[in-house]
């Protein structure tokens, strides 16, 4: 899925998003930057249900396993 940040505030390629406002915890991880502030991330979960418009932020850190 693609999401758009600001431009000074594009997460690097790799960390974790998080969607905010679903009933499930959905993470995706930045995989690419598009240019114009657009990155494209992959679901770690299903995307059944989310809508154009919804609010994406940025954890500051790759996925990680807990160990």
């Amino acid at each position: 899925m693609d999401v758009r940040f600001p431009d000074d505030k594009l997460p690097p390629i790799l960390n974790a998003l998080e969607i905010v406002g679903t009933d499930t915890k959905i993470i995706l991880e930045v995989s690419q930057h598009l240019g114009g502030g657009m990155c494209r991330c992959i679901s770690m979960e299903a995307t059944d249900g989310l809508q154009r418009g919804q609010k994406v932020v940025d954890l500051g850190a790759p996925i990680m396993v807990p160990g």
